[in-house]
């Protein structure tokens, strides 16, 4: 059986395979960390065997790794098209299905927590929070929260996030899908709130201007994000792993200068703390916490 699921992952043209409990889970071209596959382990509960197999693809030139013949060019452009369709099916279920789960568990952790806490404490009125997520910060809304709007683009991550959402004092409702395009009324939301979602955003500036579009006159963006470190040597890893980083995380830049984007897109700063994130690895945790105000 084992023989027959480690052929199944090289026949897709695999790099790497992990697989948990007899199945293989993770086989998708490109993905080098077999550090992926241990978290991954983690992340579903531990349950069963764990075994990372790299360099799986068998195939050669005119043969499939099953070992079925093709014919010169014809059979070359067959395998190659077969191997893309593949790897594009293998990273939408990655990236739909497993990541948002991964990152419910990561980011559930004590020292987020505490930070998440002090983020929400002096939030007030209707806020606008971008990158929902699972509902993290649900349970930090202060009494003085009269409605959040949430912006979040996976359905599973909002199916997460309903348990947390059920027993909340505060309304939340859905407010789209695209922190880029936000299909809500200008100068309405008191605060807006964004907490480990701006490194993900693919056009932060324009982003930042629905931000400041929906705010009303002095109202007050409240985040917190990682980005770049002011240490030549963190810094020149962080430029190095971003490329694999943002296949992996969502998206996730590591070498984002927060403040300059937020002071571009209007707004001016009223509280600035930065530090390296407890327990983190430097190029993943130099973070920028604070408030900006809608000028």
């Amino acid at each position: 059986m084992r023989a027959a699921l480690l052929h199944m992952a090289a026949d897709a043209g695999a790099s790497l395979g992990v697989i948990i409990g007899g199945a293989v889970i993770l086989a998708i071209g490109g993905f080098e960390w077999i550090a992926v596959g241990r978290l991954l382990h983690d992340c579903l509960g531990g349950g069963g065997e764990l075994s990372v197999v790299g360099r799986l693809s068998a195939t050669t030139e005119g043969q499939s790794a099953s070992g079925h013949r093709s014919s010169g060019r014809s059979g070359r452009i067959w395998l190659d098209r077969r191997q893309r369709s593949l790897r594009r099916f293998e990273v939408g279920i990655y990236r739909d299905r497993v990541l948002p789960r991964f990152q419910d568990k990561v980011m559930a952790r004590k020292p987020n927590r505490e930070v998440r806490a002090r983020m929400c404490d002096s939030l007030a009125g209707e806020v606008v929070e971008i990158g929902f997520g699972t509902g993290l910060n649900v349970p930090y809304y202060p009494a003085g929260v009269t409605r959040v709007v949430a912006v979040e683009p996976s359905a599973l991550c909002m199916r997460i996030a309903a348990p947390r959402i059920a027993k909340s004092t505060v309304p939340v409702d859905m407010g789209g899908l695209d922190g880029e395009r936000l299909d809500l009324p200008s100068d309405h939301f008191d605060a807006a709130l964004s907490t480990w979602t701006m490194c993900t955003i693919p056009d932060l500036d324009r982003a930042l201007a629905e931000i400041r579009r929906v705010l009303k006159p002095g109202g007050v963006l409240h985040f917190v994000e990682h980005g770049h470190a002011p240490d030549a040597s963190v810094a020149k890893w962080q430029e190095r792993i971003e490329p694999l980083n943002k296949r992996l995380a969502g998206g996730c830049h590591l070498t984002r200068q927060i403040p300059t984007f937020v002071e571009r897109a209007g707004f001016e700063l009223d509280d600035l703390n930065t530090y390296y994130f407890e327990g983190e690895p430097k190029p993943f945790g130099y973070t920028f916490e604070g408030r900006a105000i809608r000028r």
